[in-house]
């Protein structure tokens, strides 16, 4: 392979990885744009839907597509129950608060997963073969899950463009105060926005379920990408995470090609100090202009 072939190979595999990226980071870019919460359980969300997906397909035989659509109902069900009853109870405008709260969330999940389901490494075996497009190899799960990401994050736009839900949820983004009095009911807008990223976040799993192995505790390692393609990206800005986790991915596939898993993690972490020193708010935050 030429080295202008591995140079384009790694980009498209790199552009493979960053839409799953971007789409796991969605959900969490949209509860924090919403209601200024970051959610540290947000990784659990995707190991439950990485297992819907993974229960679907190995006890009831369904299409791995038709779990990862059943995960969406499940997941925002999921949601809206701990918006609901949990997060509506307690200080939603005291960060570190919800910090705490989310993050005993987090446990409680892993915990329960861990103890109810067998701790063995498990995937859903899709797609696996090898294919040739051009100068560019990969395994068929690949554009099938970039596909899938695409789809889902253009479903979740049109979603916020077009629906009275979608433009309600915008209308809380931009001010909550300002919605409230023109009549939209902010607290169904946060459980709706809730079950929403808690959906992106169990898509996203359905897909890791497919492309990589599935563990009660895959959620802290996602947590931590999504994490930072979200502050690469500008927290709540919902366009700068597809755009960072893009850019993610392809550092992750070029260090990972050129050293290891772990030297491309390393690398990212890398990217996002320097991003933050040059440009504090993400590249498509909002500047603060206050004093």
């Amino acid at each position: 392979m030429t080295f202008h072939a591995l140079i384009v190979e790694l980009v498209v595999l790199g552009i493979f990885l960053g839409a799953f990226y971007g789409l796991a980071a969605l959900g969490l870019s949209l509860v924090f744009g919403v209601q200024n919460v970051i959610n540290l359980a947000h990784g659990e969300f995707l190991m439950i839907g990485a297992y819907v997906t993974f229960f679907g397909w190995s006890l009831f035989n369904l299409h791995p597509l038709i779990s990862i659509i059943l995960v969406v109902p499940v997941t925002f069900a999921v949601g809206v129950a701990i918006q609901w009853g949990l997060l509506e109870r307690i200080d939603l405008d005291n960060e570190l608060t919800t910090l705490i709260f989310t993050f005993g969330l987090a446990l409680a999940i892993r915990g329960l997963a861990t103890y109810s389901i067998n701790t063995s490494y498990q995937s859903v075996s899709f797609l696996s073969e090898s294919v040739t497009f051009g100068p560019v190899s990969f395994s068929l799960n690949r554009p099938f899950a970039f596909v899938l990401a695409v789809v889902s994050a253009g479903l979740f736009f049109a979603f916020l463009k077009y629906t009275d839900w979608g433009k309600a949820i915008r209308a809380t983004s931009q001010n909550a105060d300002i919605a409230r009095a023109c009549g939209i009911r902010t607290k169904r807008v946060r459980m709706v926005t809730f079950g929403l990223g808690a959906s992106l976040a169990g898509v996203a799993g359905g897909i890791a379920g497919i492309l990589y192995t599935i563990f009660p505790a895959m959620g802290l390692e996602y947590l931590l990408r999504a994490f930072v393609v979200v502050v690469l990206g500008g927290l709540g800005s919902l366009v700068g995470a597809i755009v960072a986790g893009i850019g993610f991915g392809i550092v992750e596939s070029f260090g990972t090609f050129f050293q290891s898993s772990t030297v491309a993690s390393l690398l990212a972490f890398i990217v996002l100090i320097l991003t933050l020193l040059v440009r504090p708010q993400g590249l498509f935050g909002r500047t603060d202009t206050g004093d």
